[in-house]
């Protein structure tokens, strides 16, 4: 219990400092010679389902055209095997947000609906893969589209939201991730 306390108080204080770096949710689909030498995207994915605490049966390796990753409407997070390996780790945490956000919410669309827009529950993902990992930005990124249509990004409101869903995540199995 004292862990989990000092984690979500972690959480709290991380979600209070300045807004969060902006991170990617697409990503190229080309991988580097010298990429591809240094890191084994299997292992990546592993270890990052692994880190989660979730189990990799319950996620899916599939080609996606324009997307890195996203949750099917069964509600199974699936992972694009074009993405490069060292984007891996920023995919799938910003899925496993989603999930998160379908368990506490109950679908997609009232994910959306409680966020107040599908951007704004980009956000929460985006926002949120920040607490967790050090994001690798891609060609696309939410809090940068956030900035051009509405002037801000990643807000305490969105932070807030991903550390919650964290919080929430960490109480129900009695550990934060590793």
């Amino acid at each position: 219990m004292t862990r989990v306390l000092a984690f979500a108080l972690t959480i709290l204080v991380l979600a209070s400092s300045t807004v969060m770096p902006p991170t990617a949710s697409s990503a190229p689909t080309t991988n580097t010679a010298t990429e591809q030498q240094s890191c084994d995207w299997q292992e990546t994915f592993h270890a990052t389902l692994g880190m989660l605490g979730e189990d990799p049966d319950g996620w899916r390796v599939q080609r996606m055209d324009g997307y890195a990753g996203q949750v099917d409407r069964s509600g199974v997070a699936v992972v694009n095997p074009d993405i490069p390996c060292g984007y891996v780790e920023t995919v799938v945490v910003h899925e496993w947000l989603h999930l998160r956000q379908m368990d506490r919410y109950g679908s997609w669309q009232a994910t959306k609906a409680a966020a107040g827009s599908r951007l704004d529950a980009e956000l929460v993902a985006e926002c949120g893969t920040a607490l967790l990992i050090d994001p690798v930005p891609g060609r696309h990124s939410y809090a940068a589209e956030s900035v051009r249509v509405r002037g801000y990004g990643c807000t305490s409101w969105h932070v807030l939201e991903a550390a919650g869903l964290i919080a929430e995540t960490a109480a129900s199995t009695n550990e934060p991730p590793n």
